[in-house]
């Protein structure tokens, strides 16, 4: 495993903005994570495109999303999640679907495959 260690000094990164869809990486910039800090990701992944998604408040980026599948996004009902979403729509060349869940929370939710033929979405209790 490569690990790669975040040296500057105005860079801020935090894990639960950045959102690797298996084609593109979306980096929410918010309170945790600025935009020094997505150029690491950039630059560390050199080989995808790395997008910034402005997250407003005190959010996460995966506070209201995470992949609900190959090529599936799912995303919280809030006006920040819906614009989080069409910002990422404008930002990507490819088609994502979109599950729309009734919470926030519950877009951050984890895919898990299960061999070749079977996958399940793990999703928090409230």
């Amino acid at each position: 495993m490569r690990v790669v260690e975040v040296t500057d000094d105005g860079a801020t990164l935090d894990g639960s903005d950045v959102l690797f869809t298996g084609r593109e990486f979306f980096v929410g910039i918010s309170k945790w994570t600025n935009h020094r800090g997505a150029e690491m990701v950039a630059d560390t992944f050199r080989d995808f495109a790395v997008s910034t998604v402005p997250v407003a408040g005190s959010s996460h980026l995966k506070s209201f999303c995470s992949m609900a599948g190959p090529d599936t996004v799912a995303i919280g009902s809030s006006e920040a999640a819906r614009k989080a979403m069409r910002t990422m729509e404008q930002l990507t060349d490819h088609h994502y679907d979109t599950l729309t869940v009734p919470d926030d929370p519950a877009g951050n939710c984890v895919y898990v495959r299960l061999g070749p033929k079977g996958s399940a979405l793990l999703q928090p209790q409230p």
